[in-house]
């Protein structure tokens, strides 16, 4: 850890970027995202921006980048803008939060406060509903009783 404040790193993804000035909404989200994190005292922090890639897959490479410093302990806090830049599937999203936390990585949003409370009292909220056991699917016919004698089905 540099000094006290903890490694902050600022993640940008958009999947289109505009026509006439490439580039441009990127860096404006990474704008938005060094002056937050200024607020919040992180002075020291590491750009991850994935220009032009969908949040729906993981086969981003700053994404993976980011997966790969958090892995190495070199990532405490991760900054986004909001909670789609990690993730469009929200059914992908919930394991990598989970394992980002457990890692001791605070995740933070920026259009979102108290999104890392939230994601945590979601899940403990999930953890404790009853499993449902799965039954067995039966199948069944439903049959239309035969018209009465000497009237024809309509």
């Amino acid at each position: 850890m540099q000094g006290d404040k903890p490694r902050c790193a600022l993640y940008c993804r958009v999947a289109r970027d505009d026509d006439n000035a490439p580039g441009a909404a990127i860096e404006r989200q990474r704008e938005i995202l060094v002056a937050y994190a200024r607020s919040l005292g992180y002075t020291d922090t590491a750009d991850y921006l994935d220009n032009g890639y969908s949040g729906l897959n993981a086969d981003r490479p700053a994404f993976a980048k980011l997966n790969a410093d958090i892995e190495a302990g070199r990532v405490d806090v991760v900054i986004a803008k909001d909670p789609s830049r990690f993730w469009r599937d929200y059914a992908n999203s919930g394991p990598w939060y989970s394992h980002v936390d457990k890692k001791g990585v605070t995740v933070l949003c920026r259009d979102m406060p108290g999104f890392q409370q939230d994601m945590r009292e979601m899940r403990t909220a999930l953890a404790a509903l009853p499993k449902r056991k799965k039954k067995k699917q039966v199948r069944h016919t439903v049959r239309t009783p035969p018209p009465p004698s000497g009237k024809k089905a309509r």
